[in-house]
């Protein structure tokens, strides 16, 4: 889990997430709640909170550390916060 980097999710749920990775398309956090699949969340980066973007959980799973593994696709998403993905993905901020 990476501790450096979290997202805060809100919408039909409300928690703090850690980054995992981002490809471009779908962003995978690392979170202590699960989110069912088509659940549509406000995320942005605790780091950037001017930086806001709206996702679509697409799978969850159950990790061996009891957190939930949640890959989310992304509805609307700025330039801005496209360009900090970009470089959060670039720089592996992952364990």
């Amino acid at each position: 889990m990476s501790g450096a980097i979290e997202v805060d999710l809100s919408g039909a749920l409300s928690m703090r997430a850690s980054f995992e990775r981002w490809d471009g398309v779908e962003l995978v956090v690392s979170a202590p709640l699960a989110a069912p699949p088509g659940a549509r969340l406000d995320a942005q980066l605790v780091d950037d909170a001017h930086l806001r973007f709206r996702m679509k959980a697409i799978r969850c799973r159950r990790r061996d550390d009891d957190r939930f593994e949640i890959t989310l696709r992304v509805l609307e998403l700025s330039r801005a916060a496209r360009a900090s993905l970009d470089a959060l993905g670039n720089a592996g901020a992952r364990p």
